[in-house]
């Protein structure tokens, strides 16, 4: 049971805590704007979380491990 880690596994938690720390922090953020202010900050992170999964997608695809 004496694996070496993997950067993608690493990349994937990196990932994943960003992503769950980001959800968590949304309602926080939005509680004391309105309506409008708070979509506009949950569609602007998705926009940016699908950009940055889009670029680590085509970096992973571009260098095999």
């Amino acid at each position: 049971m004496n694996k070496t880690p993997s950067l993608i596994g690493g990349a994937c938690i990196i990932a994943s805590v960003c992503v769950g720390a980001g959800m968590l922090g949304l309602p926080t953020s939005g509680a004391g704007a309105w309506t409008i202010w708070s979509s506009l900050a949950i569609i602007s992170t998705m926009i940016v979380m699908t950009l940055s999964g889009w670029l680590l997608l085509e970096a992973l695809s571009r260098f095999r491990s």
